[in-house]
This record gives C-alpha cells, structure tokens and sequence, in this order.
C-alpha cells in the first residue's frame, strides 16, 4: 500500500492518464492543483520516484506498475465500504463489433484466469451491448469485480480485464468485461458466455438485450 499522504497526487496523475502514458506536469503545476508547495510536490515527486512508484522522463510523469496497484488496493477497499452489494440492471442494443473479442479471448493465459476466477471458459467471442442508459452503469464502475491479469507476449501488451458475473436475458450465465485496453466509450459494454450469445439467444443486430450484473 502507497503511504497516504501521496494518495492525492497518485490520483491527480491517474485523472491525467499518466496510467497509460507519460504526462507532462511540473511541480509548480502539481503544487496548485493540489494546494501545497512547490517545494513539497517536488519533494514528493523525488521520493515517489525513488520508491519505483512513478517515473520521470523527457516524456513526462508515468505511474509505475508499483503505483498503480496501490491506487488498485485503495479502490477495492473504498468499494467495500461504499459500493452497495446486490444487482446492476443494464439494456442495450446489439451491435457488431470490431471483432477484437474473438482475438483476446482466444488467448491462452486469459482463458485459464477466466476458468479459475469464473468457472467457465469462455467461446472465443463477445456479445457487444450499446447501452440505452450509460448512467446505470455508475454502481458497477465502483465495484471491484474479478481482476483477470494481463501480460506482455513478444509481440504485444495484453492489458488487464476486469470481469463482473452477469445473466443475459434472464438465461444464460455469464460476464461482462471492461478491458482495461479498449476502443469503446462507457455506453458501450461486452458480454462473455460459455456459449456463443448470439446463438444461443438468437439475436440479431438491433436487438435488445437485458443483462443482471452481480457486485460483489
């Protein structure tokens, strides 16, 4: 766990994306962003760096697989206190996707975390739901969910997945997905089952879809 008195500037660099890529901040900037010194946001800045929780480069201010983490443990325990525990309801519209679904969930090292953390391998595909609601989502953006870790292959990243146990139209069991990699906005959301959804639900493109997601 990150020492609390960094936590602020840890999310400020987190709201930047500095999760994804160097950002370009200076102390002085940091120091009124979050009303302190500029002496103490460089102070800060030098040891979160020698502590490998942040870089700094030409490129910018990037957090650290160390420091991400340590903002991953503080939302898993403000969800616990805060989320409220029971069932997320979402609609959407069927719509084809970019066809990346079929290429992530065939890879080896998700599909075993998907049958360990959810009991199911899952068909190499998902169900892409455009939501009629994007606002109904908020409770399940603050819950933890299953964490299904990524990894680095020779050729590419794969990035971390978090995964929710769903029902699919009051039937099939299965997940929703939120790729930490993703083309998609929040109005849009992916399904995952052990079958194909489309067949087994018989849904074509503009169907509607009703999805029960479990917080836990």
């Amino acid at each position: 766990m990150v020492e609390a008195k960094y936590t602020p500037l840890l999310l400020l660099l987190l709201r930047k994306g500095a999760h994804a890529k160097p950002v370009k901040f200076s102390s002085t900037s940091i120091a009124d962003e979050l009303g302190i010194s500029q002496q103490s946001a460089s102070r800060w800045l030098i040891e979160l760096e020698r502590a490998g929780i942040i870089a700094r480069t030409g490129a910018g201010l990037s957090l650290l697989p160390k420091g991400v983490e340590g903002l991953r443990s503080l939302h898993v325990i403000l969800s616990s206190a805060f989320v409220p525990r029971g069932v997320v309801r979402l609609r959407g519209t069927v719509f084809a996707g970019l066809m990346e679904g079929r290429y992530y969930l065939s890879q080896p090292h998700y599909r075993k975390q998907f049958k360990s953390k959810l009991g199911f391998t899952p068909y190499a595909g998902t169900l892409n739901l455009r939501l009629s609601d994007v606002a109904l989502r908020a409770p399940l953006d603050l819950s933890s969910g299953a964490l299904i870790s990524g990894f680095q292959t020779s050729k590419r990243l794969f990035g971390d997945i978090i995964a929710y146990r769903a029902v699919i139209n009051e039937r099939v069991r299965g997940a929703l997905i939120v790729p930490a990699r993703t083309h998609y906005g929040p109005d849009v959301i992916e399904l995952i089952a052990k079958e194909n959804l489309r067949k087994a639900l018989r849904l074509k493109d503009g169907d509607e879809v009703r999805v029960s997601i479990e917080l836990s």
